[in-house]
C-alpha cells in the first residue's frame, strides 16, 4: 500500500475512490481516514472516522485513528471518550497495552499526569506498538528510549513500513534526529 511507503497523497487518492466505490466498506474507510491522519489532514480524517465510527462502533482501527486525530486536533476529551471505546469494546484483552499506553499519551500530551504508566522500558521481546511506545517516550522528555523503541520495531517490520515511522505525526520531534533518519532510511 502507498502509506506504508511514505505517500500518503496516493494513498488518500486511491482510497478516496475506494470509498466512492463501496462507500460502506469498513476497510476501505479505516485506510482512508488513516491516510488522511498520515497526511496531517486530520478534519478530513475525524469526518471519515467518524462515518465509520456511527456504522461500526467496536472498529478497533477506527477508534485507534479517530483517538489519535483527536489528540492532534487538541481534542482530549473527545480522544479519552475514544480511548475509553476502545478500551470497553470487545478488543480490551488483545490491545490492553497498546490502550494503556495510548491513555498515558492522551494524558501527557494534555499536560495531565498520566493515571497509569505503562512499563517504557525498551525490549525486545514486548508485545508493544513501537512507534506508540516510542511517541509516549517523547511525550514524557526520553528521547533515546523512543529511538530504541523504534529500533526494536524496525527490527520487526516490512521495510514497506519505514515510510509510514516517518509519516507519523507523533515522531515529528525525531526527524531531525540522525538516528531517526537512519532508522528510515534503513542504514541503521
Amino acid at each position: 500500500m502507498r502509506l506504508y511507503r511514505g505517500d500518503a497523497a496516493g494513498a488518500q487518492a486511491a482510497l478516496r475512490r475506494a470509498t466512492e466505490l463501496d462507500p460502506l466498506s469498513p476497510m476501505n474507510l479505516v485506510c482512508y481516514g488513516k491516510s488522511l491522519y498520515y497526511g496531517r489532514r486530520y478534519g478530513e480524517a475525524r469526518a471519515a472516522l467518524r462515518q465509520l465510527n456511527d456504522l461500526d462502533a467496536a472498529n478497533l482501527g477506527a477508534g485507534e485513528v479517530l483517538a489519535l486525530t483527536d489528540l492532534e486536533l487538541g481534542l482530549a476529551d473527545e480522544a479519552r471518550a475514544a480511548m475509553r471505546s476502545m478500551a470497553s469494546s470487545h478488543h480490551e484483552g488483545e490491545k490492553r497495552e497498546y490502550i494503556a499506553m495510548m491513555s498515558a499519551l492522551v494524558d501527557t500530551r494534555t499536560g495531565r499526569a498520566p493515571r497509569v504508566l505503562p512499563d517504557l522500558r525498551p525490549r525486545a521481546n514486548a508485545h508493544v506498538d513501537t512507534s506508540t511506545a516510542s511517541a509516549l517516550c517523547l511525550a514524557l522528555g526520553r528521547r533515546d528510549a523512543a529511538i530504541a523503541w523504534l529500533e526494536i520495531g524496525m527490527r520487526d517490520r516490512a521495510r514497506s513500513e519505514r515510510g509510514l515511522i516517518a509519516l507519523d505525526p507523533r515522531l515529528a520531534s525525531l526527524r531531525g534526529d540522525q538516528r531517526f533518519k537512519a532508522l528510515v532510511a534503513g542504514i541503521s
